[in-house]
């Protein structure tokens, strides 16, 4: 996104830059894909989902109840019905009308993704208060996309590399343009700043095993 080829970036992980020196292949790591894509980024996005409106807006948060009721509605039909390739599951916390996935698992998510573009046909059909057009515009663009993406991912067909590259591309450069309109919403900075209070909160509760000292290292080698 910089311009910087993300290999050379600090936090790239190590495996991932050397696994042809190391020999690594993925078929070693078959279930890999499946949990970064679908507890990984799935799970991200859905928590996200709320960020595309403001709540404190009598307007926005109306239409957000609404979104949310259908949705609601659309996954008990759903759930009512025996897929076996497809198996959702409700969301919690719908009472505070907030897309929560307590005790979801790596289907549960896979299940979302197939479905998620039905969830939110509900924005085509309804007129969008003024202050929330472009953030759901961005954000139909990336879940679009990512739907896109994970179908050629996870396909029995065989997909040129460079096809995977330009989905990937295409996503992160949504991921950052939703990160950069949400970013700027005083309501979002609030929420993030609550997360991570309670987050550190949370660590402090917990104490931390201390690394063994220099003496005990010297210890073990002897």
């Amino acid at each position: 996104m910089s311009g910087i080829d993300p290999v050379e970036l600090q936090h790239f992980p190590l495996i991932l830059k050397h696994y042809n020196e190391l020999g690594i292949e993925l078929n070693h790591f078959q279930t890999m894909p499946l949990h970064l894509c679908f507890p990984g980024i799935e799970k991200n996005l859905i928590s996200k989902t709320e960020l595309i409106i403001k709540r404190n807006n009598k307007q926005q948060n109306e239409f957000w109840h609404s979104l949310v009721q259908s949705i609601s509605q659309k996954q008990y039909n759903l759930n009512s019905v025996s897929i076996y390739w497809c198996l959702p599951m409700s969301f919690t916390n719908l009472d505070q009308k907030q897309f929560v996935t307590s005790s979801w698992q790596s289907d549960h998510y896979l299940a979302s993704k197939h479905i998620s573009l039905f969830h939110f046909s509900y924005v085509e059909s309804q007129s969008v208060p003024d202050g929330s057009r472009r953030g759901i515009k961005v954000f139909k663009r990336l879940q679009v996309i990512w739907f896109c993406l994970v179908s050629r991912l996870f396909t029995n067909i065989a997909v040129p590399p460079s096809v995977i590259e330009l989905y990937v591309k295409l996503f992160l450069s949504s991921q950052r343009n939703l990160h950069l309109m949400t970013s700027c919403h005083p309501e979002t900075k609030g929420r993030r700043t609550n997360h991570m209070l309670k987050r550190n909160q949370k660590l402090q509760n917990h104490s931390t095993p201390q690394p063994p000292t220099i003496s005990v290292y010297s210890t073990l080698v002897r």
